[in-house]
């Protein structure tokens, strides 16, 4: 029997632990920065700092803590015999891990030791960052109107408005008045990206900011969710030393004014009080409520009952048919459009009867430049023209057009598609896109899928089906199940090996997720796909032959062939240049926008594998290093002498 490690003995001494946050933020760019934590072990005794050390992104909890232990364990001579801290949790995870070394833990609330160390770390700007005023710090403001605030945001956050609207969905507070500028209300989180409540102060500024994102004179009110870090340092600090509430780990609130001339503003006691009735409302409104308009929902707040009254002019407008035309091109693509036509033309053909293949193209051809009207006959038809409406319209409209079509056909895939794309996470999301799927499967029928194999994308009643069955592969992988969106990404490419979809790009990022090396391997070198340049398939490359063997020549020569292809890749991966907030909604090849997009999909298979990103750095160095000399180069040549006049 193997002998057990052997741990450290245990010391007299009772140390006190805290993981600190500091102010400043850290990293080589804007883009990689981050707040670190910073661990302290003090003696409890003498108020030595026995170690102290900053955090990389990430870092917390017990493994930050369990990696500090050999520092500690070198200057005290073992373990010490207690450790107190404030926090239950990290306490219970610790008490975990070292109780049976003999070492107690503590969870005091007093650590004078700790708190003195930690202020003497604060005195060190460099290291801590500049002190700044938090909500608590504003004239008049009491901790009452944050706690109260802070229930109102966490209600906010758990019912998850963004479920329901878009930040095309404006909402006018009718009553009572909040701070200058917060007349329009935008919900926030539908994109998955920002969660919360933009204000303009009102409906033209609302249309002015989508159509030319203009933004309002005077600055822009907001209110948002972010985690710790993206909150402000002391009101970090406030919702850590209070316990406020919160609706989630991502459910810290920030309520601000931001001013392009002078930062940000924070609200008053009085304005807080409102923005805290505004969450509690809106975190109370039912769907019903919003689908009929206009509501009032009766809160209390920190000042006490208030009545809030809400509408939403352009639902309004849409429901009784009054609309104008959206000037930013509503939510109709072309790709909508397209097959829309398709169907009326298709629909013309059936009428005029049997034509032979001249007869068909006059006819084509008459019909050029022409609205072509397509007349539903069936409850099916009629629900496929609900959602072309739906298609064109804005905002919760489109939600309301859905669910009468799927009244009309409860197979009715792109109604489906269309409420599945609204739900706001992948969790919500999929069961509604396997609904859509497997209607799509039950109106195409079996003979299809045997008899059209590998030429599915051409007909056009399948395109809503495989749009379904991918959506449902792009949600599991969301979700981490990898393998399972591979099944569903494999019979697609059988479907339709052409890939009009790029299912190929997809499974690509499955496969390597879950390191199926050789099927990687098979899928970069279909014949279908074999020759193609893109930087997914460049990369792709690279990083299987990195996996196979770091090594290998084939692995240097794959990189070198990708970082050629397209040059913005490599930066993007390693930190070099930042990552834009959004995705491009187009590329061309070579181009920063296709590194964009390829970065956000894969740089996780990358930090997932050892020394990939060392790789290559090492082979970004080396490029910038050719390119100087071969600059350096060209500039020391002679210049040939031209000719002597006459």
């Amino acid at each position: 029997m193997p002998d057990r490690p052997k741990l450290p003995p245990i010391v007299d001494a009772v140390v006190e632990l805290g993981v600190v946050r500091m102010r400043a933020s850290v990293g080589p760019t804007a883009a990689t920065a981050y707040r670190p934590r910073t661990i302290l072990w003090v003696h409890q005794s003498s108020g030595m700092i026995l170690h102290f050390a900053l955090g990389q992104p990430g870092d917390d909890g017990l493994p930050f803590v369990v990696r500090s232990l050999p520092e500690l364990v070198g200057r005290l001579g073992g373990l010490p015999r207690q450790i107190q801290l404030r926090t239950p949790t990290l306490a219970r995870e610790l008490r975990e891990t070292l109780g049976p070394a003999g070492v107690e833990v503590v969870v005091r609330e007093s650590l004078p030791m700790l708190d003195e160390a930690v202020a003497s770390l604060m005195d060190f700007k460099k290291i801590s960052g500049k002190p700044e005023p938090g909500l608590l710090d504003q004239p008049g403001m009491t901790l009452d109107h944050v706690i109260a605030f802070a229930e109102g945001a966490a209600a906010f956050f758990a019912a998850r408005p963004w479920r329901h609207l878009t930040d095309d969905d404006a909402i006018v507070i009718e009553s009572p008045p909040g701070p200058q500028g917060t007349g329009v209300a935008e919900i926030l989180g539908a994109g998955g990206q920002t969660f919360g409540i933009g204000f303009v102060p009102t409906m033209k500024a609302h249309e002015d900011l989508r159509e030319f994102g203009r933004l309002p004179r005077g600055g822009v009110w907001s209110l948002t969710f972010g985690n710790i870090d993206s909150i402000p340092y002391e009101d970090g600090e406030a919702w850590e030393r209070h316990n406020l509430p919160l609706g989630g780990p991502d459910g810290f609130p920030t309520f601000l004014k931001m001013r392009t001339s002078a930062g940000f503003k924070y609200p008053t006691p009085d304005e807080l009080a409102w923005a805290e009735g505004m969450l509690r409302a809106i975190a109370a409104t039912t769907e019903e409520e919003i689908d009929t308009g206009r509501w009032e929902k009766q809160v209390t707040t920190q000042n006490g009952p208030a009545t809030y009254n809400f509408s939403m002019p352009l639902l309004l407008e849409q429901m009784s048919g009054k609309a104008k035309t959206d000037p930013a091109g509503g939510f109709a693509p072309s790709r909508r459009k397209l097959e829309s036509m398709m169907r009326s033309i298709g629909q013309q053909m059936a009428a005029h009867g049997p034509m032979d293949v001249d007869e068909a193209n006059q006819f084509l051809e008459s019909l050029q430049g022409k609205e072509v009207p397509f007349t539903p006959t069936t409850d099916a038809e009629r629900a496929i023209a609900l959602v072309d409406e739906a298609f064109e319209a804005r905002g919760r409209r489109q939600v309301q057009l859905a669910r009468e079509a799927l009244k009309l056909d409860p197979n009715c895939v792109d109604a489906l598609l269309l409420l599945a794309d609204r739900a706001g996470d992948a969790e919500s999301a999929l069961p509604l896109f396997q609904q859509a799927m497997e209607a799509g499967e039950r109106q195409l029928g079996p003979q299809l899928f045997e008899q059209e194999a590998g030429n599915f994308w051409g007909i056009l009643e399948t395109r809503p089906y495989m749009r379904a069955r991918q959506q449902v592969a792009v949600n599991l992988m969301e979700l981490g199940r990898y393998d399972e969106a591979a099944g569903h990404l494999r019979e697609l490419l059988r479907l339709s090996p052409g890939d009009n979809q790029g299912n190929r790009y997809l499974l690509i990022h499955a496969l390597m997720e879950e390191n199926h090396l050789d099927e990687v391997d098979d899928l970069l070198n279909r014949s279908e796909y074999k020759d193609e340049e893109s930087a997914e398939w460049a990369f792709s490359r690279a990083l299987l032959a990195f996996r196979k063997d770091p090594d290998s020549p084939e692995a240097e020569a794959r990189l070198d062939q990708a970082m050629r292809i397209n040059r913005h890749v490599a930066p993007l991966l390693i930190g070099r240049a930042p990552m834009p907030a959004g995705a491009p909604p187009s590329y061309s090849p070579g181009s920063e926008d296709e590194a964009v997009l390829y970065v956000d999909e894969a740089a996780p298979e990358w930090q997932a594998t050892e020394g990939a990103l060392d790789w290559v750095e090492d082979a970004f160095e080396a490029a910038k290093k050719r390119a100087r000399k071969a600059k350096a180069q060209s500039k020391s040549k002679p210049k040939g002498k031209g000719k002597r006049k006459s």
